[in-house]
């Protein structure tokens, strides 16, 4: 049968007794619990079963307190009368705890009648067969193995002798068999005689189970720094390739002012052609007048008429090539100012563009400082909780990643 049930005694004194019954009513932290369950069982010495980690805990633990002082008080009287002189006897108590493997997590919850059944009467045997008086016992489900503890006294009232102290191998052999006997009604058996397995006591079970914890703590917060130190890497990658792109914004930036300066500049040098032009076609149409009045004093009157309209004829020419002129020059010149004003509207645009991205960039280089700073928080923490020395890891890994290179190297030189 696979499925075991085992059970350890030991002698107490008061004030250890007083301790385990704290841990057992959970009144003190546990570091090492997987959970916290409010499912752990108290059952006290007048059968009452209750929640261990119920708000009314204090109280009722003070109470028991009070209980365990007073039957070491009463246990000392008695043993000191059967005796006739003073007692020596340091343990007034047997603490225990009854163990299983397993699968009792589940067989538990799937049968928690015929559980509580059994540990009544596993106690039941033990007060009868030691004669001593059992005044509590715990059922703890928020560790990895529902398991029992349990509290007798140590001195047999009928007789006034110590129990613990005349307890012998074999009597803790008989104790696992008949132990054994009662939980084969659950599928649990003792283990093997003479197996030669080694069995902790309780605290060092704990402390076990305590530095398991932290163990498999230590590996999720290694694996949470190698994830956080390849986010880091890969922050490092984006944050060079952000620099690259700010310094082809801040260039571009620095072009689309330059330009914008020109375009205010063309705008202005068109406006004063545009101006130019106009006085241009005045001056010329002024001049043309002059000529005229000019060469009408030169000829006669008879030739007048003629001459009047040959040189009319000419001057119309010429104005009217003049004119066709600067109407082209005009209409260039205002084609390219269009042009321009577009192109300007686009670098603004354009502008607009690249400044919002550079503040997204911005942003992203605050968040990205902000994690880093997180990041080195954490690692921080580990090396001061967990004495990690992030630097001698970082290190090694360094020196690992040299030598796996080289070993590369030196694997290509051998195959060439």
């Amino acid at each position: 049968m696979s499925n075991t049930v085992s059970i350890r005694i030991r002698g107490n004194s008061t004030s250890k007794a007083v301790n385990q019954l704290a841990h057992d009513m959970r009144i003190k932290q546990v570091n090492y619990l997987k959970s916290s369950s409010q499912e752990n069982l108290l059952v006290t010495p007048n059968e009452q079963i209750i929640y261990s980690q119920d708000k009314s805990n204090k109280k009722l633990f003070e109470k028991l307190k009070e209980e365990l002082l007073q039957s070491a008080e009463e246990q000392k009287e008695i043993h000191e009368k059967s005796i006739g002189q003073k007692s020596q006897v340091k343990n007034f108590f047997i603490n225990g705890i009854i163990t299983f493997s397993t699968d009792m997590q589940k067989d538990f919850y799937e049968n928690q009648d015929k559980f509580h059944e059994l540990t009544k009467k596993t106690l039941d045997d033990f007060s009868k067969k030691f004669g001593v008086k059992l005044l509590n016992h715990s059922i703890h489900l928020d560790e990895k193995t529902p398991h029992i503890h349990f509290c007798f006294e140590n001195i047999n009232r009928s007789n006034g002798k110590s129990v613990q102290r005349y307890i012998s191998k074999l009597d803790l052999k008989n104790l696992q068999t008949l132990t054994g006997s009662h939980w084969e009604k659950m599928g649990y058996a003792r283990g093997k005689e003479n197996s030669g397995k080694k069995h902790y006591s309780v605290a060092v079970g704990h402390e076990k189970e305590r530095l398991e914890n932290l163990k498999n703590q230590i590996q999720e917060q290694k694996k949470l720094i190698k994830s956080q130190e390849l986010e880091v890497s890969q922050n490092k990658t984006e944050l060079d390739k952000l620099d690259v792109v700010l310094k082809a914004t801040r260039k571009q930036i620095k072009e689309i002012k330059n330009l914008t300066e020109l375009d205010s500049k063309i705008e202005a040098d068109i406006d004063q052609i545009i101006k130019d032009s106009k006085k241009l076609f005045v001056l010329k149409e002024d001049l043309v007048r002059e000529n005229l009045k000019e060469v009408l004093k030169t000829y006669s009157k008879i030739d007048f008429k003629s001459l009047q309209e040959q040189k009319l004829e000419k001057d119309v020419e010429l104005l009217t090539n003049d004119y066709n002129e600067l109407v082209n020059d005009y209409n260039t010149i205002a084609s390219s100012y269009d042009d321009l004003r577009t192109k300007h509207s686009t670098f603004n645009q354009q502008n607009e563009k690249l400044i919002s991205e550079n503040n997204i960039i911005n942003s992203t280089n605050l968040s990205l400082a902000n994690d880093i700073r997180e990041l080195k928080e954490d690692i921080s923490y580990l090396e001061k909780d967990f004495k990690f020395n992030y630097q001698d890891w970082k290190d090694n890994r360094k020196s690992n990643y040299e030598k796996m290179r080289e070993q590369r190297e030196n694997n290509r030189r051998n195959y060439r």
